[in-house]
């Protein structure tokens, strides 16, 4: 599941890069053919052991995610590119993000940085 994680969280980010710096990019149909990998996270996330958390924590974090995927639907529905966007921008990412290593952020950094330098 980490490699189809670490996927999804960059498929996220290059769909909404691209939407911010392309005119015409499509970014709802874009972001929708990314939806049955968000479900099967959710899935994952909703169906496994809590992860280390508190049974607390991990019903709030649960149902946090439930209101997400269903800001996912409706802004589909809707044709809402912007609460799709807050959505998996700001709400799935940040899912994605508890499952990726601290070594997966600095070399994102690094990379960046160096480009940056250039």
């Amino acid at each position: 599941m980490d490699e189809k994680i670490q996927g999804l969280y960059e498929e996220i980010n290059r769909v909404g890069f691209r939407c911010m710096y392309y005119k015409g990019s499509h970014y709802l149909e874009q972001a929708k053919a990314l939806i049955p990998q968000v479900e099967e996270f959710a899935r994952w996330f909703l169906g496994g052991d809590s992860f280390g958390l508190g049974k607390e924590d991990y019903g709030a974090l649960s149902e946090n995610l439930i209101g997400i995927l269903q800001d996912c639907a409706d802004a589909l529905e809707e044709g809402d590119q912007v609460l799709l966007m807050d959505a998996l921008e700001q709400g799935i990412l940040e899912y994605l993000g508890m499952f990726l290593p601290e070594s997966y952020f600095a070399e994102r950094e690094t990379v960046y940085v160096e480009k940056n330098a250039r």
